[in-house]
């Protein structure tokens, strides 16, 4: 995976703090002439990986940041908070 960007988030739960780490991939064209954009979240247990497919890499890239805001939401709704520069607005709203 070719990382284009990163950020580091803090995870606070059961009264410790850990990293979670969200990359993004430079969007790719694929064999059809789409483009995917490749989201990797790691520090949340496993590390998962997030493919997001648009018709241009803009489009692949505005999808993965969607990605990564449900994924960090719903972890968020399970007692842990995510904190982004001390603040809970993530920054992955789009």
């Amino acid at each position: 995976m070719e990382v284009m960007a990163t950020r580091r988030l803090t995870l606070e739960q059961r009264g410790g703090q850990s990293e979670v780490l969200v990359q993004l991939a430079q969007p790719q064209q694929d064999e059809h002439g789409d483009f995917v954009c490749l989201l990797e979240i790691a520090g949340l247990g496993e590390e998962h990986r997030y493919p997001s497919h648009g018709v241009d890499g803009i489009q692949a890239l505005q999808l993965a940041l969607k990605t990564a805001s449900a994924v960090l939401d719903a972890h968020a709704r399970q007692g842990a908070t995510l904190r982004w520069n001390d603040e809970t607005n993530l920054g992955f709203d789009s």
